[in-house]
């Protein structure tokens, strides 16, 4: 593999765990092939949408006692707002996802700034949109939304 570049071949849960140990960025591959990873305390996903030549980031966030009206709209509100990442709800969660096109092949740098941006930005944008105090606080970030 080169250090620089990925072909679309190249991109293999292996050969992003590979990217994600250089970058010292705590992960395991789970039983799907999925990236389950921890950084700066958030936890996330990094998963390979093969048949569409993208890579899937995605955090999610538990919500407490609300309608599906309520948390529709908070959805609704984080992405009139902000750009970056996509929201939804799902779950009993609020679910931010960026996708990275890899088509023609991708830098690794890509995906770990990718990376890094979704942890740094998502948290405090899903903590500033939560207007209606729906967000359930007294849980870590999880990944089963």
């Amino acid at each position: 593999m080169n250090p620089e570049f990925l072909t679309e071949e190249q991109v293999t849960p292996e050969s992003l765990s590979e990217i994600l140990q250089r970058a010292y960025i705590k992960h395991e591959i789970d039983e799907d092939g999925d990236l389950t990873i921890t950084l700066d305390g958030t936890h996330s996903l990094l998963s390979i949408e093969a048949n569409r030549k993208l890579l899937k980031y995605r955090l999610s966030f538990s919500v407490g006692p609300g309608t599906e009206e309520e948390y529709n709209a908070y959805a609704n509100r984080l992405n009139e707002r902000y750009i970056f990442a996509g929201f939804h709800v799902a779950r009993g969660g609020v679910v931010g996802e960026y996708y990275l096109p890899y088509e023609g092949g991708v830098m690794p740098y890509h995906i770990v700034f990718c990376l890094r941006k979704m942890h740094s930005l998502v948290p405090d944008v899903v903590t500033a949109g939560d207007e209606d105090g729906l967000l359930d606080r007294s849980e870590e970030t999880h990944l089963d939304a």
